[in-house]
């Protein structure tokens, strides 16, 4: 998966592209689509999400960049597996997700030595502002509109990454928190699915 997939994405951060290799990614997929954990395909999950394809995912943490002396907030992020390379690259990671599918991943990151992350209990749609300020937050699914809750819990100076609809096209874009707000860069388009609780409803246009 990681030579075939990421490495041809122009992913080439040794210490992002380790984790990979190291990290179990059948451990964070649904049972019954095991036998697909690393093919190159979006693979479905419960509460309408998607867990995206390997070569979107390291594209958009490589962009992110990662610190070890980071806090980071993961949001959307399915069944954990971006949490969990996170954890590697970063100082501790907060995993943000519906409780149907953030229920017991902690065990799983017990497994896997990762004694970095903390799996919240919050709303997807508050953030979790006990552990604010944050370094990043790192967003992989599309979403129409970054959150005032998520923007007031990152520190000025920190960033994030996330994946803007943008007439009808999904974007990938790196922000930078400033005194005055968000500065977004576009990096690359990601056709990925969408973080429903982030996505506004259009009507009809003539």
């Amino acid at each position: 998966m990681v030579k075939n997939q990421v490495m041809p994405s122009d992913v080439t951060n040794k210490k992002l592209l380790n984790a990979m290799f190291e990290i179990p990614r059948e451990k964070f997929v649904p049972p019954e689509n095991i036998a697909h954990a690393y093919n190159e395909i979006a693979i479905p999950a419960a509460c309408e999400r998607e867990i995206i394809e390997s070569r979107f995912l390291g594209k958009m943490i490589d962009t992110f960049d990662p610190n070890p002396n980071e806090l980071i907030l993961d949001v959307g992020c399915v069944m954990g597996y971006s949490t969990a390379i996170l954890a590697r690259l970063s100082q501790a990671v907060v995993m943000l997700e519906n409780p149907e599918l953030s229920s017991g991943r902690e065990k799983i990151f017990t497994e896997l030595g990762l004694d970095n992350v903390i799996v919240a209990k919050n709303s997807i749609t508050e953030g979790v502002k006990e552990h604010a300020p944050y370094e990043g937050v790192f967003i992989q699914l599309a979403i129409d509109y970054f959150p005032e809750e998520f923007k007031d819990q990152l520190k000025v100076g920190g960033k994030a990454l996330v994946v803007f609809q943008r007439e009808g096209v999904k974007q990938c874009y790196s922000g930078f928190k400033t005194e005055a707000g968000m500065n977004w860069t576009y990096q690359f388009d990601a056709n990925v699915a969408y973080l429903s609780e982030f996505k506004v409803e259009r009507g009809f246009e003539f």
